[in-house]
């Protein structure tokens, strides 16, 4: 066996376009850099997920959002897939393409989460967009039941403790949440 030259390997790490000198390789190439991607989301989901992408900015900046928010949760949200099978979304839920660029840790971090459940990246987004969903749904819902509580007997002021818990059918999944009402929580803040 002959030794490999090391102007060889040099040739193969030059750009190969005509034109080369061009090109600078620094701040200015780094959005060529980060691939586009894709995220199919079922139709039945369209419209939270363009609500959230309004709310956001862009599908980059909220898939951040979920990853930040949920990252010390990952391990604790389904049981771990045995199979080295990935399962996909159902092909009858009419998937809608959603096309962007998304950071490059963002997307990695994805795929590992999901792989490690044994999920397809865009079921597993599917999951998190669901999650964020009834939370944000029983938040909402949690308020205006406070509102309309307190609105009802304004002479009586409503203090306590509220819990609430989400489970996700199917999915294994139990979320607990506290908030705290009235003088209450004005009292808990000052105490901690």
């Amino acid at each position: 066996m002959g030794k490999i030259k090391h102007s060889n390997v040099l040739n193969h790490l030059r750009s190969l376009s005509e034109n080369r000198k061009k090109y600078r390789i620094g701040e200015d190439s780094k959005a060529k850099r980060i691939s586009a991607s894709d995220l199919w989301i079922p139709k039945r989901n369209v419209p939270a997920l363009q609500r959230r992408i309004s709310e956001f900015g862009s599908l980059k900046n909220f898939l951040h959002f979920l990853l930040t928010k949920n990252r010390f949760n990952f391990f604790s949200l389904l049981i771990p897939s045995k199979n080295e099978k990935t399962i996909y979304q159902d092909v009858n839920l009419e998937l809608v393409r959603f096309p962007f660029r998304p950071d490059s840790s963002d997307w990695a971090e994805l795929r590992v989460v999901a792989r490690y459940y044994g999920l397809s990246i865009c079921n597993f987004f599917v999951i998190l967009l669901q999650m964020e969903e009834n939370e944000n749904k029983s938040r909402k819902r949690f308020v205006f039941k406070s509102e309309k509580n307190a609105n009802f007997g304004k002479k009586e002021k409503q203090n306590g403790i509220s819990l609430v818990q989400k489970i996700l059918p199917g999915r294994r999944f139990i979320s607990f949440s506290l908030f705290f009402v009235g003088d209450f929580a004005k009292k808990f803040a000052s105490d901690s």
